[in-house]
């Protein structure tokens, strides 16, 4: 509290020096208790005047990498107030999906201090494992755009090799292609993956009419 400050009628009210205040910051003098209207120190005073200081309080920040590596430049705390956007820690091999509030990751992910958080931080981060995708196309052509590696959570269909005779019947996870054919990731695959490509040889069928004319054998044969 400030008291004892002095200032004739009409005249403009000197702005003291802010006050400190450990564990906040000074946002600024008020009209009301409620601290809705902030003081103008512009209007002139007519009457006696009450004053209230509007406190941002500090606020801790940590943050649970869960395995990754912080920016140097990451912050600690914040004031009531304060916006601005969280950093994005790196991990190798890893996808950042996220800072939760929570170790389990329930709800919605945090990536912001906003004007209206309140409280003190603790964040995790989240991550999706990145794994590879080897194709053996067994004597096919796999197709450039065909993806080599997914993360933890990824789905898509796994693209077909071509072959210029055989017939493809799907990928298997093992050479002896035993098991049922792998045909996508799925948002439940996880580990690296070795794809085998199964082919059905194509096969030419000859087929022969014989018939007699004017007593000599003639062959017509179409090819198939």
């Amino acid at each position: 509290m400030i008291n004892g400050l002095q200032v004739a009628k009409g005249e403009k009210l000197a702005k003291p020096a802010d006050p400190v205040k450990e564990g906040a910051t000074f946002v600024g003098w008020f009209a009301d208790e409620l601290l809705t209207t902030p003081y103008d120190f512009e209007a002139v005073v007519t009457s006696d005047l009450v004053l209230y200081a509007n406190w941002a309080k500090k606020n801790s920040i940590s943050y649970d990498t869960c395995g990754g590596e912080l920016t140097p430049n990451a912050k600690d705390s914040y004031y009531d107030g304060d916006s601005f956007k969280l950093p994005t820690p790196t991990r190798e091999s890893h996808k950042f999906l996220g800072w939760f509030n929570s170790q389990d990751y329930t709800g919605e992910s945090i990536s912001a201090v906003t004007i209206d958080t309140r409280g003190d931080l603790v964040l995790y981060a989240k991550w999706a494992e990145r794994f590879t995708i080897t194709y053996n196309s067994n004597g096919g052509n796999i197709n450039q755009s065909a993806e080599n590696e997914y993360y933890e959570g990824d789905s898509f269909s796994l693209q077909q090799p071509t072959h210029s005779t055989d017939k493809f019947l799907g990928w298997y996870s093992n050479p002896e292609f035993t098991g049922e054919p792998i045909s996508e990731i799925s948002e439940n695959t996880k580990g690296n993956i070795n794809l085998y490509a199964k082919w059905a040889k194509k096969f030419n069928i000859t087929m022969c009419l014989m018939s007699i004319i004017t007593s000599a054998i003639a062959s017509n044969c179409a090819r198939f």
